[in-house]
């Protein structure tokens, strides 16, 4: 498992960069969010485990330094020959491993903030990322009211700060609006039912979405 970064000048995967080597800083990477003001990149990394009980579906936030990008990074704990060109001897943060199924991450690079989505949890985990990354809160439990989730998913922000998430196994999308008072996430809106079918101009239908994308050009 491993996460490629391909340059805007790339002519083929011989210009690509590789993190990650023979299963040793990914298990399952998932989403990824870049910092460009602190030169960060978060990635949402989801790992399973076995045991007695069968799976478990742990998972972790590893931050990368984006200057990275142009190196190869892996194999650190192989010892044969590896491929020439790869740093074995960098090692990502890991920002926290107490995600069950994380999926996604978004950064919102003016406030200074990183959204996770905790999936198996039903709750989006937020941080402090101006200085350290710290935890300040989470928000969400598991249900179908407002401010629900069930296996939240895919979260996209806009240039307000207001957070898009994918609600997946209520089939809808969620929008919580950033409140400048409290610096927290406020419900705002939610949008979709389960279905494939529009029964009606405007209707609009899901069956389990996973990753959502904001416009902020379109609106």
């Amino acid at each position: 498992s491993n996460v490629v970064v391909i340059p805007p000048t790339s002519a083929g995967p011989q210009n690509n960069k590789t993190w990650g080597g023979f299963w040793d800083h990914f298990r399952h990477p998932r989403g990824i969010a870049i910092d460009n003001i602190r030169s960060k990149v978060y990635i949402a990394n989801k790992l399973l485990t076995g045991g007695s009980a069968g799976v478990e579906t742990n998972g972790q936030v590893l931050v990368w330094d984006l200057a990275k990008r142009t190196e190869h990074v892996g194999y650190a704990n192989f010892r044969a020959p590896v491929p020439a060109g790869f740093d074995q001897e960098y090692r990502p943060q890991v920002l926290t491993n107490s995600f069950v199924w994380p999926s996604d991450a978004a950064v919102d690079e003016v406030r200074g903030l990183l959204y996770v989505t905790n999936s198996a949890n039903s709750k989006i985990d937020v941080f402090d990322i101006k200085n350290r990354p710290v935890f300040i809160y989470s928000f969400g439990s598991e249900g179908n009211n407002p401010g629900q989730f069930q296996f939240p998913q895919g979260l996209d922000l806009d240039a307000a700060g207001n957070l898009y998430i994918v609600d997946s196994e209520n089939h809808r999308i969620q929008k919580f609006l950033y409140d400048q008072a409290t610096t927290r996430q406020i419900f705002s809106a939610a949008w979709g039912q389960l279905g494939s079918k529009l029964s009606v101009p405007g209707d609009i239908r899901f069956r389990y979405p996973v990753d959502i994308a904001v416009d902020d050009a379109y609106g």
